[in-house]
């Protein structure tokens, strides 16, 4: 029980750090805005549980807003950094496949838009059916990972011990 409670308690400080942040600060629009569901920092007495799922939810959010300032940041389009993302991860390099995968998100002519988009941006090539990333393609998507990685735990008030503890205790 007290290993739960502080667990609640180290992720309930990083929320509160990652909310005072001025860059992923909850705000009209941001996914961190709209994540108090289970829980708010005032209510007394709330199990060290539901406080943990909260802390995660809150991180969670937190985490798609620094992404997306992340690829904002790098002049990009939403749907061209999903399609990035697809090819990045390997899930396809056919584009047939491609527009399976995006089916719900985005319509064929989107998927071809977005093709095109990275194309201009000398980040992917293709020849017929296949679809490649080219070095600046897989570059310019590790730099979005990257600088996501940098917004969302610049605020985060943890020592590096403190970070491993709280790692460990939670898996």
């Amino acid at each position: 029980q007290e290993e739960l409670e502080e667990v609640a308690r180290q992720l309930d400080r990083a929320v509160q750090a990652v909310m005072s942040d001025p860059i992923l600060a909850p705000r009209p629009g941001s996914h961190l805005s709209g994540s108090r569901t289970l829980v708010t920092p005032a209510e007394p007495d709330v199990p060290g549980m539901v406080r943990i799922e909260q802390a995660i939810y809150d991180l969670w959010l937190a985490r798609d807003d620094a992404h997306t300032k992340a690829w904002r940041d790098a002049d990009m389009e939403g749907p061209a950094v999903q399609m990035l993302t697809v090819l990045w991860l390997g899930e396809t390099n056919s584009m047939k496949e491609l527009r399976q995968i995006l089916q719900h998100d985005q319509t064929p002519e989107d998927v071809e838009a977005s093709l095109a988009y990275l194309f201009d941006k000398d980040y992917v090539v293709r020849e017929g059916d296949e679809v490649k990333l080219t070095p600046a393609g897989v570059l310019a998507r590790e730099d979005i990972e990257r600088d996501t990685d940098r917004i969302y735990f610049a605020s985060w008030p943890h020592s590096a011990e403190e970070a491993a503890w709280l790692r460990d205790t939670l898996r």
